[in-house]
């Protein structure tokens, strides 16, 4: 009796040995695809990329890099978009100036158009005059 009792703990030991196997295998696996992830999040270094190792890792050892990562690129690229339409406003706030002073010139030169700072059907045609007539 004694010895089947033995046996049944031998028998216990190495199950136990083997799902402990399994198990450290697993986790070594799981190791391997969370620094393949954040290695392809890194080298695509885009919002789309970090967003995706947070999806697909969500235990990732990683994760708290990723979102710094995507927070800044997010912050950037408000930035960006800031940057460009204060761009955007000047290049217009310059051309509306430039036909201002377009329209003021001709006005003095005896075209008769209103000064409306913008490029208008009579503005242009003025020009197209002034153009024609000065060759």
């Amino acid at each position: 009796m004694a010895a089947k009792h033995r046996l049944e703990q031998v028998g216990l030991l190495g199950f136990g040995g083997w799902q402990y196997q399994q198990y450290s295998a697993e986790q070594a696996q799981l190791k391997q695809q969370d620094e393949r992830a954040w290695q392809q999040a890194k080298t695509n270094n885009s919002e789309q990329s970090y967003q995706k190792y947070l999806t697909s890792q969500s235990k990732g050892n990683y994760r708290l890099s990723a979102e710094q990562q995507l927070r800044k690129l997010q912050q950037e690229a408000q930035a960006n978009a800031k940057l460009a339409a204060e761009q955007q406003r000047q290049k217009q706030n310059s051309r509306s100036a430039q036909i201002n002073t377009a329209q003021q010139w001709l006005i003095k030169h005896g075209y008769t158009l209103t000064q409306t700072s913008e490029l208008d059907a009579r503005t242009k045609a003025a020009i197209e005059a002034f153009e024609k007539a000065e060759k």
